[in-house]
């Protein structure tokens, strides 16, 4: 805790982002700095988010680096490299910008490039 700004840091958080319909998101960093308020979690380091699979999702993972977070908002964003993979799919970008709260959704913001293959494919 540092009492001229009130900030609290974190060693190896984790954070869990709960979803109604879907597994929870676990989210994993080396380090964290969290504001005053709680408003703010800046995640530093390798950050590591996933998502077990469920009856309609596959499972994922994502890694990046130093990913800033606003939990009240279920929000999340990063400038750096990002990984995104499931158990057949995979996805590289730089940049990306997270709401988890429904209707979930990712925005990727530059260098985007991936591996998709639909279920169709699987099926036949």
């Amino acid at each position: 805790h540092f009492t001229d700004d009130d900030t609290t840091e974190l060693q190896q958080p984790r954070l869990t982002v709960y979803q109604l319909d879907s597994p929870p998101w676990q989210v994993d960093a080396d380090g964290a700095l969290v504001s005053s308020d709680g408003s703010l979690i800046l995640l530093s380091g390798e950050v590591a988010i996933e998502r077990a699979g469920g009856s309609n999702s596959r499972p994922v993972r994502m890694t990046t680096r130093n990913l800033r977070v606003q939990p009240k908002q279920d929000y999340a964003e990063t400038d750096e490299k990002v990984r995104v993979e499931t158990d057949r799919d995979w996805l590289d970008a730089t940049g990306m910008q997270a709401w988890f709260r429904p209707p979930s959704r990712l925005k990727f913001l530059s260098q985007v490039k991936g591996y998709y293959v639909p279920d169709a494919a699987i099926e036949n």
